[in-house]
């Protein structure tokens, strides 16, 4: 099979996707981080607390 040259509006048409692509993949990317975050903060907080907890009722 040869290979075919594309359009210059075939390329164009593609790099607008794949930009497209990148925007929507950096939202959902940001989105998830955020989320993470959130947990992992929670997290420490939650064992702040369980280790103050300790401490209190260590004395």
């Amino acid at each position: 099979m040869q290979d075919q040259q594309l359009t210059p509006e075939q390329q164009e048409k593609i790099k607008m996707i794949l930009q497209n692509y990148r925007i929507e993949l950096e939202k959902i990317l940001s989105e998830h981080r955020i989320k993470v975050r959130e947990v992992l903060d929670d997290l420490d907080n939650k064992k702040m607390q369980d280790l103050l907890n300790a401490i209190q009722n260590k004395n």
